[in-house]
C-alpha cells in the first residue's frame, strides 16, 4: 500500500511546527489552528498574547508571516501561500480597510478633493485597491518608498499628477484624521 500525501499538507505540517519554535522563543504559550485550503496555508495563532503577537498595526504578525513563508518556501520552485492570523486581526483589519474606502470614496466624490492615507502595508494596500476598485467615480495609487506606503485616492476623471503633491511643502494640506489627510483644492494645478 502506498501512501501519498499532498505536499502542501507537508508544508503545513513544518509551518505549524517552524512557527511553533518562533512563539517558543518569544515565550509565548498556546495553540496552533492550521488549514488549508485551494492550495494555500492558513495559520491561526490561539490562546497567545494577542497584542504581543499582533503588534503595532499588526507588524509582529507580518514579521511572523513573512519569516514562516521564508522558511517554510525556501527550497521549493512551488511557492505555497502561507497567512499568519491571530485573533482574527486580519479579517477585523480587512473590514476595517473596506469601511475606510467607503469612507474615503465617499469624501472624496463629495468634496472632489484628494485625499492621502497613512502609510500601509503592502498587503493592506492591495486590500485597499481592490476593494476602491469596486467603487465608480474614484481612482488610487500607491506612492512613496519602503516597505509602508500612503494610497492616494482621487477622483477618476482627473489626472494623477493633478494630485500629486509634497506633504512638506503643501500649505493646503491638513492634519490627520482617522488615517487620511486632505488636501487643498483639486482643481486648483497653479503650482504645476
Amino acid at each position: 500500500v502506498e501512501i501519498i500525501v499532498d505536499p502542501t499538507i507537508t508544508r503545513a505540517f513544518d509551518a505549524s511546527n517552524y512557527l511553533k519554535g518562533v512563539l517558543l522563543r518569544m515565550k509565548l504559550s498556546g495553540r496552533i489552528e492550521v488549514h488549508v485550503n485551494h492550495g494555500a496555508i492558513h495559520l491561526e495563532i490561539l490562546g497567545a498574547e494577542p497584542g504581543l503577537v499582533i503588534g503595532h498595526r499588526g507588524q509582529n504578525l507580518d514579521a511572523l508571516q513573512h519569516l514562516v513563508n521564508r522558511m517554510v518556501n525556501k527550497d521549493s520552485d512551488n511557492l505555497v501561500p502561507i497567512t499568519v492570523d491571530a485573533d482574527n486581526y486580519r479579517i477585523r483589519r480587512h473590514q476595517q480597510l473596506e469601511r475606510m474606502v467607503k469612507t474615503v470614496s465617499r469624501e472624496v466624490l463629495d468634496t472632489g478633493k484628494a485625499i492621502i492615507t497613512d502609510p500601509m502595508t503592502p498587503s493592506e494596500r492591495r486590500l485597499f485597491h481592490i476593494a476602491a476598485n469596486r467603487v465608480r467615480g474614484i481612482r488610487t495609487t500607491s506612492f512613496g518608498s519602503g516597505f509602508f506606503q500612503p494610497i492616494k485616492v482621487f477622483p477618476a476623471h482627473l489626472s494623477n499628477h493633478t494630485y500629486y503633491q509634497d506633504r512638506s511643502t503643501d500649505s493646503n494640506a491638513s492634519s490627520y484624521r482617522g488615517g487620511i489627510q486632505e488636501y487643498g483644492d483639486p482643481m486648483d494645478d497653479s503650482d504645476y
